[in-house]
């Protein structure tokens, strides 16, 4: 770990993603290799097909194009199509990424792929449940996805068929109650087949551009700016919902996750990313138990 720069951090430590602390199926230890911290503001998740069509690429690349500056965080799996285009595009406009792999940081898959390491963990990082020497077995897939679904604030299927690893991902994100969005297709296209099936589930919200998932996630990007500047904005100005949470602690003190969620009626994705900026902002702590009292 020492040679290859490769940081083992365990949920009790400042650095480990707090996103993960929220599911009981959260690995406990994860490996990360990289320059990227692992607690953005704002996340996204993008995932889609290995075998996108050109317009899915264009519509990825679009997407992070109009984000850029944002300080919203990447997030995807590393492999062949959809996820590696949003990594790359990351890279190119200055957006954090953070790759999940499958395997350990030995075995980085597809191998096609090494080539970009260099690039990814230079503009943001790597990371990974499983110790370097492990392969990237078929089983370890379906727990990547899930890692990949809770450290995204709200997840983008771009293209999917009506089965497959994106749409294990999406699951694991309707699960998590976390924001999942859709990218339509035409009507028979089986690389639409997943995401129009999620959408006509009522699993996830229709998007077509960056504005519909920033209205989907609530996020106001009037102002572009890097992450700490988006954090000074929500000190200076909170949201209703974070003003709500804010007095709901003036007024009680020390309070419970699962509380919070049933008296201010909040999603647990967005009440995550609240927690997140309040705490990173100083205005909260958080407590053993899943407890919350004022910073």
């Amino acid at each position: 770990m020492q040679e290859h720069h490769i940081s083992p951090l365990f949920y009790n430590q400042p650095e480990f993603p707090q996103r993960l602390l929220h599911f009981n199926d959260s690995p406990f230890l994860i490996f990360s290799k990289g320059n990227a911290g692992l607690n953005a503001t704002r996340t996204i998740g993008i995932v889609g097909t290995r075998t996108p069509s050109h317009a899915g690429v264009k519509w990825v690349n679009d997407l992070i194009a109009d984000l850029k500056d944002s300080g919203i965080a990447i997030i995807s799996g590393y492999a062949y199509g959809i996820d590696i285009a949003a990594h790359r595009a990351s890279v190119r406009e200055g957006l954090e990424t953070i790759a999940v792999l499958a395997g350990g940081l030995d075995n980085i898959y597809p191998a096609l792929h090494r080539k970009y390491v260099e690039e990814v963990c230079h503009q943001g990082s790597i990371i990974t449940e499983s110790f370097s020497s492990v392969l990237p077995d078929k089983q370890r897939f379906p727990m990547r996805n899930r890692i990949i679904a809770a450290l995204s604030d709200g997840l983008i299927v771009v293209e999917s068929g009506a089965k497959g690893g994106s749409i294990i991902t999406a699951e694991f994100a309707f699960s998590y109650n976390k924001n999942l969005m859709a990218v339509p297709g035409k009507p028979g296209d089986l690389m639409s087949k997943g995401c129009n099936g999620l959408i006509k589930a009522q699993k996830a919200a229709m998007v077509e551009d960056s504005t519909d998932v920033l209205h989907e996630m609530g996020w106001d990007m009037g102002n572009k700016s890097d992450g700490r500047a988006v954090q000074a904005e929500l000190f200076r100005d909170l949201s209703d919902k974070e003003q709500s949470l804010i007095n709901y602690l003036l007024e009680r003190g020390e309070v419970s996750v699962d509380e919070i969620i049933k008296k201010l009626e909040i999603r647990n994705s967005e009440l995550a990313s609240m927690i997140l900026s309040l705490t990173l902002d100083g205005l909260i702590i958080q407590l053993p138990g899943s407890r919350l009292a004022m910073g």
